[in-house]
């Protein structure tokens, strides 16, 4: 409700601006503009000039009409030319003007300002900021999140949403017999307070009437926003005190609900709650409840929206058996066969009329299907459908003081759904019913509601980055510069998956009882552990590279166990080890599936499988055929956490042993073995506050993160800037540290990739002896293949190349490694012999590697 008492004087008009702007463009980026209506000028600035934008407004304004855009642009335009669709870059709010009669305006049929102010608290939905624009009000409704434009689609659903919006306002306007102005388009200029209205013989001041920017509305919230009707007759009076009675069909069949409208001032308690957990859930049922709360002598309109709340949340519909026993005497003359009083809304009634020959008859009467009931009782619920860049189509709906979010086609999806159905009716759906419904569900997500990216486990939202608890209550991490906390119902952030399994709840403790993980496992060099805390934080990180952690020893050394803890503890899950699937597809699948998928006891990795998993690590994915029927493809799409582990190194391929840590354990004795039961219950006790250090250290590092600068960048770019804040959280040089032993590690991975590749070990050895070659590729492998035999490599092995054609491909994958090991490889087209030519160069001063080193 609109309170007068809210309504700001002007004050400074300078400081009026700028808090009007910081409401309306928060900090974001882009551009704005002064549009000066006489001149038909425009004056573009960038939006984070916000001072610099109300001064020139305060300026400019006070003997000229002045607007601004609602929607800022993307870019500066040419001349005079104002904002266009196609320029529009987000939108942080919905907005309509509303002229009233008076002043400059020579329309009849417009409302006073009372009528306009009326209208406005009679909206399910308060605005944010009300102006007075001198001869009406401008009003916004702000979104709890600035909606960013990805494309064009983007800005063509908006444009429609802010249409259909006000068509809604002009409707309702046009049975009052008022006009309203369609303002929906992107390009909308509007007043700024603190300017002067100079369209009449008189300047006016525009100025802030309601200034609550912390009122903001989730955008779903706002499209599904019905407007209240009139419910009350004013010419039906009820005996007792005199009111407007609240009159709905539901009243004249159900007693008790006729009980608690018309003894509303005396009603107890749990008698209201039972008749509001019925009639919020009808059409309109807020209001509804609302209207017939008025009359209580303590009604109080945010206490019974919570209360309302708390009563859909809860529990379903209050059912007739419990009406009987709690409240008896108002059931007792009732012959409605239902399980709530709820069904009776929905149960509605058309006239049809029969052939000739029973013209005149009564009407029959022909009940809804179970599919629009179905809808119907949902659509009073407080649900949000979406989709995703994929075209994937999301619910999200209340469960028991929380909030789910599922997949339309969900089993979980399908089940709440038979529940609501049951509860109301009494009787089980369908399954032709519930699939219909749910067709109808998955295409208003599709083409109705708005485009949101979900996350596993992991993401990033407005400068915090937030972890998926995933347990029964919904519940996430908030982690910001700083500091972390527990966040009860969050926006819709993640997805879950069937394997994924709930996190415990983390204690808050200091950053270094991190270090207790440690003596979990069984690493011995310094950098190591050091690589090892730095890594199982980083994979907290969303939206970033994550290095494949590799373990490697011989048996006995706990590398399952650890791959293990590492699970528990940033990725829980039902599975928590998997075998690496023999079909690509498959292992696509897993991957797209788990944050952190960990490979057990592998022995190799082929050329495919080592692919996918680089694309994994850096961040892709892969297209399919829903079912090999569908025409529909399916994107699975992952940037992952890898890990991976075997007695022998399983990965070989430069290309993933770039992206990789490995990391060599130590055989554990058998006096210091213990029972895993043991093991595992001394973890449990010090993993909520490993957790909840792990929180802490990231925190600290978000605060470092900017200003962290190295002096040369890996092909990890992003991990290794982000693991030196780690570093630096966990103690003062820890960064320095992190990349000295990061350096090392890549050291030992390029050296696992030259003597795992048989041509790099070739070249290695030729270039032992020599400073430069240069020749075609058909030359070098001549040379190769002899070289190849005296340092044991079999020719005739998949791995060696069979033609010049083939070795160029081998060169590609190994040149950098090469480099790595001072052997510069350079190639150029020689235009007089029309061929490629290949240049090496080695910079040894010393015989880096022995031809022993590489003997089988």
């Amino acid at each position: 409700m609109i309170e007068t008492e809210s309504m700001i004087p002007s004050g400074d008009a300078v400081s009026e601006i700028l808090r009007f702007l910081q409401a309306i463009y928060g900090e974001m980026e882009g551009y704005t503009y002064i549009w000066l209506l006489k001149k038909k000028k425009t004056l573009w600035r960038p939006l984070a000039e916000h001072r610099n934008i109300a001064e020139a407004a305060v300026r400019l304004g006070q003997f000229q009409d002045i607007y601004f855009p609602v929607c800022p642009q993307v870019k500066v335009l040419s001349g005079n030319e104002r904002g266009t669709l196609t320029s529009v870059y987000s939108m942080t709010c919905l907005y309509c003007d509303i002229d009233c009669k008076g002043g400059y305006h020579k329309q009849k049929n417009l409302p006073t300002f009372d009528e306009a102010w009326e209208w406005l608290e009679s909206l399910p939905y308060q605005p944010s900021i009300i102006i007075f624009s001198g001869g009406g009000m401008h009003c916004y409704w702000l979104f709890d999140k600035p909606w960013i434009f990805e494309s064009k689609d983007d800005r063509q659903k908006a444009q429609d949403m802010s249409r259909l919006w006000q068509q809604r306002f002009i409707k309702d306007y046009a049975e009052r017999g008022w006009k309203l102005d369609n303002t929906s388009d992107l390009t909308r200029v509007l007043r700024l307070p603190g300017t002067m209205n100079c369209k009449g013989d008189t300047p006016i001041p525009v100025r802030i009437l309601v200034f609550e920017p912390e009122r903001k509305y989730n955008i779903q919230q706002l499209v599904d926003m019905k407007l209240v009707v009139d419910i009350t007759t004013k010419d039906s009076r009820d005996s007792t005190g005199g009111r407007d009675r609240v009159e709905h069909s539901i009243f004249n069949d159900c007693a008790f609900l006729r009980h608690c409208r018309d003894d509303a001032e005396t009603l107890a308690e749990p008698e209201w709650y039972a008749a509001i957990s019925v009639l919020a859930r009808l059409n309109k049922g807020v209001d509804l409840a609302h209207n017939i709360s008025q009359p209580y002598p303590n009604y109080n309109r945010q206490e019974t929206d919570r209360k309302i709340l708390h009563a859909m949340n809860d529990a379903g519909p209050a059912t007739c058996q419990r009406i009987r026993v709690e409240f008896p005497g108002y059931c007792e003359k009732c012959t409605k066969n239902v399980k709530s009083p709820v069904v009776l809304a929905s149960q509605s009634i058309r006239l049809t009329t029969s052939d000739k020959s029973r013209q005149g008859k009564e009407a029959k009467s022909v009940k809804q299907s179970q599919a629009d009931i179905l809808l119907e009782l949902i659509n009073a619920i407080d649900i949000e459908v979406f989709h995703d860049s994929a075209s994937a189509t999301y619910i999200r709906f209340p469960v028991k003081g929380h909030t789910e979010t599922w997949p339309t086609k969900a089993k979980a999806v399908k089940l709440w759904l038979s529940g609501q159905f049951y509860q109301a009716t009494g009787k089980a759906i369908s399954p032709d019913a519930l699939r219909q419904a749910l067709g109808v569900l998955e295409a208003k997500a599709r083409f109705e509601g708005l485009k949101i990216e979900l996350s596993l486990r992991v993401a990033e939202r407005d400068g915090a980055f937030w972890y998926d608890l995933a347990n029964d209550d919904w519940q996430a991490i908030k982690i910001e510069p700083g500091s972390w906390k527990i966040v009860d119902k969050p926006l819709p952030l993640f997805s879950k998956a069937a394997n994924t399994a709930a996190q415990v709840i983390p204690e808050r403790v200091k950053g270094t009882e991190i270090l207790k993980v440690l003596d979990l496992v069984n690493l011995s060099d310094e950098g190591q552990k050091l690589l090892f805390i730095v890594e199982l934080i980083s994979c907290l990180i969303p939206g970033i590279p994550h290095a494949v952690a590799i373990w490697h020893d011989e048996k006995g050394a706990s590398k399952s166990t650890v791959m293990k803890i590492r699970r528990k503890l940033i990725d829980p899950a039902i599975q928590e080890l998997q075998l690496m699937p023999k079909d690509t597809s498959e292992l696509a699948l897993l991957l797209s599936k788990n944050w952190m998928p960990s490979f057990d006891n592998l022995d190799g990795l082929s050329g495919t499988v080592s692919d996918i998993l680089c694309v994994a690590a850096t961040g892709g994915g892969i297209s399919k055929r829903e079912l090999y029927t569908d025409s529909d493809e399916i994107i699975l799409s992952f940037r992952r956490c890898i890990s991976l582990n075997g007695i022998n190194e399983p990965a070989t391929r430069p290309d993933l042993l770039d992206r990789a840590i490995l990391f060599e354990l130590r055989r554990i004795s058998e006096d210091q073995r213990i029972s895993e039961s043991e093991f595992w219950r001394s973890f449990e006790e010090v993993r909520p506050k490993i957790i909840g250090a792990m929180f802490q250290v990231l925190a600290d590092a978000m605060k470092i993160y900017q200003s962290v600068k190295l002096n040369k960048l890996p092909r990890m770019a992003d991990f290794a800037k982000w693991g030196y804040a780690i570093g630096e959280a966990l103690y003062q040089g820890g960064g320095e540290k992190f990349i000295n032993a990061f350096e090392a590690n890549r050291q030992s991975a390029n050296d696992e990739a030259l003597t795992g590749n048989p041509v790099a070990i070739a070249i290695v050895s030729l270039m032992n002896s020599k400073q430069q070659w240069a020749g075609t590729a058909g030359d070098l492998l001549v040379v190769l293949n002899q070289i190849a035999y005296g340092v044991g490599i079999d020719v005739k092995a998949w791995s060696w190349p069979r033609s010049a054609k083939g070795l160029a491909k081998r060169l590609k994958q190994v040149r950098s490694n090469l480099a790595e090991a001072g052997i510069r490889l350079n190639e150029n087209y020689d235009s007089h012999t029309k061929q490629k030519k290949y240049l090496l160069e080695s910079s040894f001063t010393d015989n880096v590697f022995e031809e022993d080193d590489f003997l089988t």
